[in-house]
């Protein structure tokens, strides 16, 4: 029998909205697949991605790569190893609250999602 282990949900966030430290959700970063997606593309997304984190976050923000799974994995594979050179834990997207997108452009927006949504050629 194995289990599973999620990433973190929380983390004492350090941006100036508050005088002290507070507790607030690790962002989440969702990766919408495609097939053909150049990995140098992704990684230069996410190092983008997160650089913005850690201007309203502090510079230890954490994040977790979320990848919506189907049988287009080009942009979701490049994302997960991004996440794993640089230490960031990357789960498959299980419809928790999304910080983010990464979508190829042409990609329909999600209804109901009024995230930020980073474009990728595909």
């Amino acid at each position: 029998m194995t289990t599973a282990t999620r990433a973190r949900q929380l983390f004492n966030c350090t941006c100036g909205s508050r005088p002290e430290p507070h507790w607030t959700p690790v962002p989440r970063v969702v990766i919408t697949p495609a097939d053909i997606a150049d990995p140098s593309d992704i990684w230069a997304i996410l190092a983008e991605v997160w650089y913005d984190l850690t201007l309203f976050h502090g510079p230890k923000a954490p994040m977790i790569i979320s990848y919506e799974q189907g049988e287009s994995t080009g942009a979701a594979d490049a994302a997960c190893a991004w996440a794993v050179a640089h230490g960031f834990p990357a789960e498959p997207h299980d419809d928790e609250f999304v910080t983010l997108r990464i979508a190829p452009h042409g990609f329909p927006p999600v209804p109901g999602e009024d995230r930020p949504v980073y474009r990728y050629a595909a």
